[in-house]
């Protein structure tokens, strides 16, 4: 009777393996944040917060031109640096516009050509497009996550059809432009080899060689140097923290031509 008990649970477990995910804890030796890099990533919400209502106010006084290149009109009211930021981000973005890199359509929407880009907001994808609003919707998540204690981290595993699949987290990945600057997601595969990358003294190669495995970038393509700026700013050791409480599901960057400091957070 046990021996039948037995397998029957044995075929209950596989079976909801296969059509269901499945979360479970592992213990880890790895530090929490200290203090002070929760104080740092407290500044960078804070950031956030106030450049995301800036980007709101700024952005009814965008006005698209006839050669698709993005310009504000008037004088928004917000602070002068995150203004001037912006004003700087969007002269490299119509500088892409120009070259034929980026496109724009009359709802401010960029979009990348896909002979340089091939993951994010593509011109011959446009009915998949990631709004902005999407990367800015786990501040208050994040500002919560550190008064947790982390202890240990959770990994969530889907199996479906013998196969395990790795990636519905959000952001999705890829490189994507938007009127005001510029945000990077990437996979755990393409995030560990940023790490190790930038570990051994690699910098923008470490950034180019993560892109190009995370299959956002064609061969030869130049990722902007608004993203390697931000990405360099952190270091290995730090994005491998802030994705290890995570779970490990990979990294994203928002990143611009900045008076404030970029932002890194965990993709979930």
């Amino acid at each position: 009777m046990f021996k039948k008990f037995v397998r029957v649970l044995t075929v209950v477990v596989i079976f909801a393996m296969l059509f269901s995910n499945i979360s479970f804890a592992i213990s880890d030796k790895k530090p929490e944040l200290t203090p002070s890099q929760k104080q740092m990533i407290r500044e960078q919400i804070q950031n956030q917060k106030d450049f995301y209502k800036t980007i709101k106010t700024v952005e009814k006084h965008v006005k698209r031109n006839g050669d698709g290149t993005l310009e504000i009109k008037g004088t928004p009211k917000v602070k002068k640096e995150y203004l001037d930021t912006i004003k700087t981000n969007m002269a490299e973005i119509n500088k892409l516009i120009k070259e034929g890199v980026l496109e724009t359509d009359n709802n401010l929407r960029v979009y990348s050509n896909e002979n340089y880009i091939q993951k994010g907001n593509l011109r011959n994808n446009k009915d998949n497009y990631v709004d902005y609003d999407v990367f800015f919707e786990d501040i208050e998540k994040a500002e919560r996550t550190l008064d947790i204690n982390i202890g240990n981290k959770t990994v969530s595993v889907g199996i479906n059809g013998n196969a395990v699949y790795a990636d519905s987290y959000s952001p999705p990945v890829g490189l994507y432009a938007y009127w005001w600057g510029w945000e990077l997601a990437l996979d755990e595969y393409a995030t560990q080899i940023l790490v190790k990358g930038l570990n051994a003294g690699a910098g923008a190669s470490a950034i180019v060689a993560a892109c190009s495995a995370a299959g956002i970038i064609t061969a030869g393509a130049a990722v902007p140097a608004a993203i390697i700026s931000a990405v360099l700013w952190f270091g290995g050791g730090y994005i491998d923290l802030i994705d290890y409480i995570g779970g490990n599901k990979g990294v994203y960057f928002r990143s611009y031509f900045y008076v404030t400091t970029p932002y890194i957070w965990y993709r979930s």
